[in-house]
């Protein structure tokens, strides 16, 4: 699961840092758009206006951000 933290931090133009802490490239506006769209869904989830969705809750968070980064563009 992805943390709240960093997908607040997925900005475009942001550094991107790999695994090993060295950057390696920056944020593109349609990897921002996910990480918001993710972030929406996370925040939802733990409000638990989704309830039914708990089996299958990073499944669910994945399509949900998936439509949610396609209507905004």
């Amino acid at each position: 699961m992805t943390s709240e933290k960093y997908l607040k931090s997925c900005t475009t133009g942001t550094a991107r840092i790999d695994i090993n802490g060295q950057v390696s490239g920056e944020v593109t506006p349609k990897e921002a758009k996910y990480a918001k769209a993710q972030l929406a869904v996370t925040q939802l989830l733990k409000k638990k206006q989704f309830s039914g969705l708990k089996k299958n809750k990073q499944l669910a968070m994945r399509e949900m951000a998936k439509k949610v980064a396609r209507e905004a563009g």
